[in-house]
């Protein structure tokens, strides 16, 4: 039998409005999937898609597009909210 192997790192992001935001900017256990291509002992958790379940109004956000913007690496996919 062969090793395990580590499947792709799938992010869902519920953020439905601008004050979700501030708990998910605040959120430390996502630190170490951020792109560090620095540092290659992190090359396991490379995010592979992102699930953003946001409205345009959160996603807009400029704190939102930053936060998005340290997974430059992943494949964002926006399933939204709509109000």
């Amino acid at each position: 039998m062969d090793p395990s192997v580590p499947g792709p790192i799938v992010l869902l992001v519920d953020c439905p409005t601008e004050s979700h935001l501030e708990a998910l900017l605040s959120e430390q256990s996502l630190a170490s999937y951020c792109d560090q291509t620095d540092n290659l002992a992190q090359a396991s958790k490379i995010v592979t898609c992102v699930i953003h379940l946001a409205p345009a109004s959160v996603v807009s956000c400029s704190n939102y597009q930053k936060w998005m913007s340290k997974f430059s690496s992943a494949q964002h996919i926006m399933a939204g909210h709509e109000k």
